[in-house]
């Protein structure tokens, strides 16, 4: 497949606390992807 998107070292935070520690993402073409929080909620890309 296509690579269509490549992130790499992500370190999100909130209010002074690291939410993810170096979080390689890679999606490709056509691929669904899903990102489900801690509270249980989902987001898709």
């Amino acid at each position: 497949m296509k690579l269509t998107l490549d992130i790499g070292s992500v370190e999100p935070a909130f209010a002074d606390r690291k939410i993810l520690q170096g979080v390689y993402i890679r999606i490709e073409t056509g691929a669904v992807t899903g990102l489900l929080g801690s509270n249980g909620s989902a987001n898709r890309v």
